[in-house]
């Protein structure tokens, strides 16, 4: 059970108010829509960036067919937890 932490909602706890499943959210982390991050193997959201989702000054759809991946030097995928929020260069 994910524990309380100042200034962060747990990820199924920001769905459930955003009425969305906790798969959809975790693709908006990664997407970087929603502002948050990994803290003791459990996905938190900033309080902020629910409450500006909540207030609809942020755009939840995005093209779920496919997330943007960034490339390495040579033209190469790179892998999907380097591209969460940072892009690596």
């Amino acid at each position: 059970m994910p524990r309380s932490v100042d200034g962060f909602v747990p990820l199924a706890n920001a769905c459930a108010r955003l009425k969305l499943s906790w798969q959809t959210g975790y693709r908006l982390l990664l997407v970087g829509v929603l502002d948050g991050h990994r803290i003791g193997g459990y996905w938190y959201v900033s309080q902020e960036s629910l409450q500006q989702a909540l207030a609809g000054r942020l755009d939840l759809a995005f093209d779920k067919r496919r997330l943007p991946r960034g490339r390495d030097e040579r033209g190469r995928y790179l892998k999907a937890a380097k591209v969460s929020g940072v892009a690596a260069e």
